[in-house]
This record gives C-alpha cells, structure tokens and sequence, in this order.
C-alpha cells in the first residue's frame, strides 16, 4: 500500500479535452472536472490541456489548465507545442477525452522517445457507432436555410446531392470509425467505454488481437453527492437539459411530442436549459403552431430547474453515458427517453426508475409521458427507485475504478 501511495505523489495525469473544462461546456467537460479534482485531492499532479477556451474562467475549480496555440488542430504548431508541453511537464499518463473523436489523431501523435515513457488512457464519451442512418434528413438535408446566398446555395446543392449522400454516407461513416477505432486502440494502453454494451460495437470495427486486455468499462460519475434525501417541492414541469443539436439530441422532436400532449395538460410547463444551432428553429415552430408554456432557458447552470422538474425527457437519437439522466435522478426528476443507445438501460430500468420508449416512436414517446404526467403515484414511486438506484454511479465508486485503472497501467 505505501507503495502505491509514494507513487501516487509523483504521478503526472493529463487530462486532453475539446473545449476547456467549463461544467457548462457538456458532459465530458463536467466528467473532466469531476475527475480531475478528485484525482488531485487524492495526491496526483493533475494538468488539463484544451484546444478550445469557451467558457474557461481563470482555473476557478484548483486544477491547471492551458491551450494549445493553433485553431488549425492538426497544425504543426500544435503538433510541436503538445510534445514539448510533455516532455517539459514530466506527464506519466495521459488520459484522452475524446476517444471517438478525429481530434484523438492530435492527442496521440507523440514522438516515440516521449511515448516510451508515457502511459495512455482514451475514452469513449459516446455510443461508439452513432445512429446516423436513423437521422439522415438531419445529417444530409439543411435542417433550416439562411437567407445569405452562400448558405442557400449550399442547401441547394444538399437538397439536388441528397440521393448520393445517402448512399455514399453509411460506407463512409463505417470506414472512417474502422481507422479512428483501429488507430486509438492501437495507440493506447487502455482505452474506456461506458457501457459494457458497448465493446461490441468497438469489437466489429476494431482488429485488435488483445481487445479484452485492453478495453476496460467505466461509466461516468454522478455530478451531485447523493447522501442527502431531496426535499424539493416538485413543479408540473417537463425539462430538457443540453445541446439543441440536430444531428444527434434533436430535440425538436420533444416539441412535436409536445404539441401532441400540451392541451391535455394546460397546469403543465416545458422547459429547456441549453442552446445550439437549432435554436431559431425551434422558437420557429413554437411560434408557427402556437405551442403554449414552452419556455427557451438558455445555457446556464441547470440544478435550479432539476429542484424544480418533475420529469426528465430526451429525445436522442444516441447518446453515450448521459450525465443529465444521472443528475435528474439525483434530484428525484423522473426519466423518460428513447431506448436509443446501450447506456439507457444501465442508467434507467424501465418501470422502475424511469421510462424507456421504441426508438424514434414519438406517438409511443406521446402517450407515455402524457401518462406519466397524469399519474402522480407512478412519478413518486419512479422518483424515489431513480433516486436510490443512481447512488451506484456516486463518484466515491467510480473514482475506486479509475484509480484501479490508473494504477494497473503505471505500475
């Protein structure tokens, strides 16, 4: 034990990240901070590096974090700045935070001198393989056009392509995950998926000999302590939480299930805490089809509206370990989603701790809810099974796993 303790002191972790480590910025950037702080309380040397600066404010949460120089990612410049940043840092261990992302193609390409020394961590923050063929019109078509004329002969010119596009996307999609998948895993000591449902999918567009050796299941932490029981006085109020993202949280499809149930819940408001691309939309159709108490929140912190809320709803077409599930829960809000991706059925048991729908039915999605906002019973019961089942994922649990994980690659 003193042995591991010693080494712990003198243990350099990198945390690689898109944007700066900013709660506000997404799950991945809430994970981050979680992480992080508690890996430095617990006596490693924590750095953070971000290509992006939205929303840093000035290291407000005791962990260090810089940015590489270039917006062009895969610069020289970055190239070069990112291998002197670790051989001048001393980092043991790097621990990528965009696995299933491009950007990995940055954060792994570390000179082989450097890399014999360096122990590397990626981790998947999503469904592996994304559901993009259930969301074609939104990938391939313009989801809105501006009147700029750049924009409307660009929409165009996806409208006359669409044919083509649809054919062409599946292969090229599957192909650039093969080589993303192929490169990350081989690059990294371990490499971090969410879900235990999830290694399939890995395993389909991945040849590596060794696979069970190297991935390892770790979901997210809560963001909350839930040693508390909630005592919030529950509103008749339907939250979204995250990005309005068209491609993969699409939640314009909670307005349409809205505009299906509003009428015959008129004590009962919509919420949405969050921005993104289809904002103007959105309002778009809230205005066109007359939708009443649907209120546009903006980005801001969200624990006021999960005191408040009495459901959850997401209307993903996937999503990875969504941390807003867990927070909800830890807030007694009850979760209603599509079945859309692996994770859901590990963060909600349906009928027990919230409610899980066919994908992409939204008349199914329609009835469920307007039951679930009629039955104040079932939202209790849901609430309290949420709100005890969600401890499983508290970070004093998860941290066990991560140092476990940690430990294992750097001993």
């Amino acid at each position: 034990m003193e042995h591991f303790e010693d080494n712990t002191l003198k243990t350099k972790i990198l945390f690689v990240t898109n944007l700066s480590v900013n709660p506000l910025n997404g799950g991945v950037e809430r994970i981050t901070q979680i992480l992080s702080k508690l890996l430095k309380d617990k006596g490693y040397e924590v750095i953070c590096l971000a290509l992006n600066q939205k929303g840093y404010s000035d290291n407000n949460y005791g962990v260090p974090q810089y940015f590489f120089p270039s917006s062009n990612i895969f610069s020289l410049e970055n190239v070069i700045y990112y291998n002197d940043f670790l051989s001048k840092n001393n980092i043991d261990i790097i621990i990528n935070q965009v696995g299933n992302t491009k950007i990995s193609y940055l954060f792994l390409n570390i000179n082989s001198e450097i890399k014999k020394r360096i122990k590397i961590i990626s981790v998947c923050h999503n469904k592996p393989l994304p559901n993009y063929s259930d969301n074609y019109r939104y990938i391939l078509l313009p989801y809105k056009i501006e009147t700029s004329i750049n924009s409307i002969v660009k929409s165009i010119a996806k409208i006359i392509l669409f044919p083509i596009r649809r054919f062409w996307f599946p292969k090229e999609e599957l192909n650039f995950r093969k080589n993303l998948y192929s490169f990350v895993v081989n690059q990294s000591d371990k490499f971090v998926v969410l879900s235990s449902k999830y290694i399939p999918e890995i395993q389909s567009v991945t040849h590596y000999n060794n696979f069970e050796d190297k991935i390892v299941v770790i979901p997210n932490a809560n963001t909350y302590c839930s040693d508390n029981e909630v005592c919030y006085e529950k509103r008749k109020q339907v939250l979204y939480v995250g990005r309005f993202d068209p491609s993969q949280k699409r939640p314009d499809l909670l307005l349409k299930i809205w505009k299906i149930i509003y009428k015959n819940h008129p004590d009962w408001e919509l919420i949405f805490v969050g921005t993104g691309p289809m904002e103007s939309q959105m309002n778009s159709y809230v205005k066109r089809h007359r939708l009443k108490r649907v209120y546009f929140k903006g980005a801001i912190d969200p624990l006021e509206y999960y005191h408040k809320a009495s459901i959850i709803a997401l209307t993903s077409m996937f999503e990875g370990f969504p941390m807003v599930l867990t927070e909800a829960m830890q807030n007694e809000v009850v979760p209603i989603l599509f079945d859309s991706f692996g994770a859901a059925s590990d963060v909600v048991i349906h009928d027990k701790t919230g409610l899980l729908v066919t994908p992409y039915d939204i008349n199914e999605f329609a009835l469920k809810l307007s039951e679930l906002m009629q039955n104040e019973t079932l939202r209790y019961k849901l609430s309290k099974s949420a709100f005890e089942y969600v401890k499983k994922f508290d970070i004093q649990n998860i941290i066990i796993e991560w140092e476990k994980l940690i430990k294992s690659i750097n001993y």
